[in-house]
């Protein structure tokens, strides 16, 4: 039995969706999973460790023991280069020769090349993240609170540092500065307006058509001229993909990487999840949880029919909707794109869709133990 090496680049949802399904192919395979990061977080509750204050020790896993459950090999590295024409993976630590990849590397906060906001503001990129900016917001040594971003990460970071003040009775102003004329762009408008309305209930200030030009020891200036002293930053404003896989996505959209119907850039490379640019309609498929664990699974499923001589399978995105979660529970959404869900409903599905979700039953148990002692 020939032995093939497959690498799987990122350990978030779409790789481990990937790892899972490759395990099945038993004695085959010899996989290696690489990430920089040592463990799984589970990023659509990083903004809850600061409102709902859940443990990050319930939304992170290691990454080392996942990959020994699925019988994979674990490198701690950061990718440097793809070269798909030698098959070769070049990290910080060498060169690693391939038969096949899967590039789910994800994305990462996009600071736009302005290295005083990068040294200043906090991203919210991994569960440490999370932990230090809810530390810091403990510390209430800030007047003002600036969320630069209103997507989705940016709405439910604001609802849940107004809820927390709230709860511990702290005088402090939240503002959300967006560089576009509205928040949630993409959105219906009547979604955009029920979602303006419920941060404003919250206290929470939203600036439009706004953006910062540059932060200096806790001043804040925005581009309109204003300056907001004794602040902190939280950068939500847009994310891209590595700096290897942007040289593989060339001008593709979103610095994401160019796929065909099969989730292929090469013959035997694939890529999946954010990094992933299927187009749908000539845009690309928006980032979400459910289509980065389908296009994983599709990829290691193209991967193993390779290997057999099999035909591959296209990726026929199914979109079960979204509901953005706001930290009061005036969360609100669209279901297969005609069931509308809102307030402590749709709250609710989120949470359980995310319980359900998550990796281990440790990690299950503790989330619905905070959401069920937690201060909203």
């Amino acid at each position: 039995m020939v032995m093939r090496r497959v690498i799987i680049i990122g350990a978030g949802f779409a790789g481990l969706a990937a790892l899972r399904k490759l395990s099945s192919a038993k004695n085959n395979l010899q996989i290696t999973v690489i990430d920089k990061k040592e463990t799984f977080d589970f990023l659509p509750l990083l903004p809850d460790v600061i409102g709902r204050q859940i443990p990050v020790s319930c939304l992170s896993y290691p990454i080392p023991e996942l990959c020994a459950k699925y019988g994979a090999d674990y490198l701690a590295q950061g990718v440097i280069a793809v070269d798909t024409s030698r098959r070769a993976v070049t990290t910080t630590s060498g060169v690693h020769a391939y038969d096949y990849l899967i590039i789910a590397s994800g994305t990462e906060t996009n600071f736009y090349g302005q290295e005083s906001v990068r040294r200043a503001a906090y991203a919210l990129d991994c569960a440490r993240d999370a932990a230090v900016i809810a530390q810091r917001i403990r510390e209430a040594d800030c007047d003002t609170y600036i969320i630069s971003g209103a997507g989705y990460t940016g709405i439910e970071a604001a609802s849940n540092i107004a809820v927390y003040f709230k709860k511990m009775k702290l005088t402090k102003e939240v503002i959300i500065i967006e560089r576009a004329l509205a928040i949630l762009g993409p959105l219906p408008e009547k979604f955009r307006d029920y979602i303006q309305r419920n941060l404003r209930k919250l206290g929470v200030k939203i600036l439009c058509d706004t953006s910062i030009s540059g932060i200096e020891a806790g001043t804040v200036s925005l581009s309109s001229g204003q300056t907001i002293e004794r602040a902190m930053v939280i950068w939500a404003a847009g994310v891209k993909t590595a700096d290897f896989a942007q040289k593989l996505a060339g001008t593709g959209p979103q610095g994401r990487i160019p796929v065909d119907a099969y989730l292929r850039l090469s013959e035997q490379c694939f890529a999946a999840g954010d990094a992933a640019g299927f187009m749908v309609r000539e845009r690309p498929l928006r980032m979400a949880v459910y289509f980065a664990l389908a296009q994983g699974a599709c990829a290691a499923h193209n991967v193993i029919c390779s290997i057999r001589g099999r035909p591959l399978v296209k990726f026929r995105p199914f979109d079960p909707g979204y509901i953005i979660p706001l930290a009061n529970n005036a969360s609100c959404g669209l279901l297969f794109s005609r069931i509308l869900v809102g307030g402590i409903i749709g709250s609710g599905l989120h949470y359980l869709l995310c319980i359900y979700r998550s990796v281990s039953l440790k990690n299950k148990l503790g989330i619905v133990k905070s959401l069920l002692m937690g201060p909203v």
